[in-house]
């Protein structure tokens, strides 16, 4: 009961506290995982960071484990897919499989080593490997911090009611405490497609607020050129290509009487954004064909997915070394990861239909008490225009909010390593939307024959999990 009374409590905390109290619990958190990796016991049964660390590190001899001796924190959160993105940042994308991770995240770790080195004057006394890791930690830590503002305001654009600004604290309060625990503190791209997914998802947001118009199209364009960013960071960036896709084909049934101009430049604005979406993922793909392709001085022999129909190496890369693919996981071994992901994926599941709902059957934003449809131009439901208009505005964003994150859903259960899906997921804000419903409510179900509260049941496994993964990641243990 007092869990209870604690987690329906951060719902009544007022907006003139709110952004101020979310930076307090982001700084806490974030110190609290801190010192659980540097507690962490030692290398893990993986030394790969450890001897990275010390083969670029000058003052280092010896043993392996010297060359992180100076730099605990560093040694402990290079971890797993880091030692590729970090290795990737230093010296270039240089073997095949490194092209499994997004080039976006490497590329701006060595854009800002770069400036950090011309206004240090390159005298640092660490090595240059090192020096990249802690700027991509500090880059993780501020994409992370802004990943919690933006939402908190693109929930504010999107639930204009009475409890939007409650809602807004609680989801951003959510995306601090995330499952995905160190891989938003770590050199990981997460935290980075975080920011960018939420930072066009509010923009967006903002297009639809404003109606038609010029600016409105502007805005649209400007988010599929930061989803397209979002591409190169994380591969299921591309799924946010839905929105401008779902709008296309939403054109497509207007009745003639509605086409024109409005129609015709939001058309071409969504075509645009469309395509920012799509050049995110081809561009790289297109400076791997040429290195593997048709480079032979860099590759040798050409590689046997330039043949392909498709030539993508990201594809062919997941399926070759990582066995991704349809079914490909799952195996008796792999059902200790599936059970590891079930709770994220029942959020993520509850979570789309509660979407679905709002968007498609008419379930009010304005009270936990389904009712028809409020339309803005209805004024039998006593309803104000200005909250009318805000009502569906919010019904016709999460219509398009809950595609990406359903189908994500799907994939993380058909073709990807299940279990990252309790670290991806953080990129998408449908599901703390619906958790922080599911506080503000109090929501409960009945599981044969005992009441539990949903909200307490979520929030619990969260900090629970992201605390033991972090030990496990700190450690090198999986899973990752």
């Amino acid at each position: 009961m007092k869990d209870t009374r604690t987690i329906r409590g951060l719902g009544r905390l007022r907006h003139d506290a709110g952004l101020r109290s979310v930076l307090v619990l982001f700084g806490f958190w974030k110190a609290l995982l801190l010192l659980v990796a540097i507690a962490s016991p030692g290398v893990g049964y993986d030394t790969s960071s450890s001897l990275l660390l010390h083969q670029h590190d000058p003052r280092s001899a010896g043993h392996a484990t010297d060359g992180i001796s100076n730099l605990p924190l560093l040694g402990k959160l290079v971890r797993w897919d880091a030692i590729y993105l970090m290795q990737s940042a230093q010296r270039g994308y240089q073997f095949e499989q490194e092209w499994a991770f997004g080039t976006g995240f490497p590329t701006l770790v060595n854009v800002l080593t770069s400036v950090f080195e011309v206004l240090s004057a390159g005298d640092t006394g660490r090595s240059p490997l090192s020096i990249r890791i802690g700027v991509a930690v500090a880059l993780a830590h501020l994409s992370h911090l802004l990943a919690v503002v933006l939402l908190y305001h693109l929930t504010l654009v999107v639930f204009r009611n009475q409890r939007g600004k409650d809602v807004a604290f609680l989801a951003a309060s959510l995306h601090i405490l995330s499952p995905a625990g160190p891989f938003l503190s770590a050199p990981y791209g997460e935290s980075l497609f975080a920011a960018l997914s939420f930072f066009g998802l509010w923009l967006y947001a903002l297009s639809l607020s404003k109606g038609s118009g010029l600016g409105s199209d502007a805005l649209v364009v400007l988010s599929g050129l930061i989803f397209g960013l979002s591409v190169t960071v994380r591969s299921n960036g591309i799924l946010n290509g839905l929105f401008f896709l779902y709008d296309v084909v939403h054109r497509i049934g207007l009745p003639p009487t509605r086409l024109g101009r409005m129609v015709s430049t939001r058309t071409l604005a969504l075509g645009l954004a469309g395509l920012a979406v799509l050049m995110g993922g081809l561009i790289p793909q297109a400076i791997a064909y040429a290195q593997f392709c048709q480079d032979q001085k860099m590759s040798g022999l050409p590689r046997p997915w330039c043949s392909n129909t498709i030539p993508s190496i990201y594809t062919w890369v997941q399926m070759h070394y990582w066995n991704v693919g349809f079914l490909r996981y799952w195996t008796v071994s792999n059902l200790p990861l599936f059970l590891i992901a079930a709770p994220m994926l029942a959020i993520l599941w509850a979570s789309s239909m509660w979407a679905l709902q709002i968007g498609w059957g008419g379930w009010s934003l304005l009270s936990s008490q389904r009712t028809s449809t409020v339309m803005p131009n209805d004024s039998r439901h006593g309803v104000q225009p200005t909250t009318r208009s805000n009502h569906d505005r919010t019904r016709i964003y999460l219509q398009r909010a809950v595609l990406p994150q359903l189908l994500l859903t799907v994939l993380a259960v058909s073709n990807y390593h299940v279990q990252i899906i309790n670290r991806i997921s953080s990129g998408y804000a449908v599901w703390y939307w619906w958790l922080a419903s599911a506080i503000l409510d109090d929501s409960q179900i009945t599981v044969m024959g005992r009441t539990w509260n949903v909200a307490q049941l979520a929030v619990r496994w969260m900090i629970i999990y992201a605390l033991i993964q972090t030990v496990l990641f700190a450690s090198f243990l999986p899973p990752a």
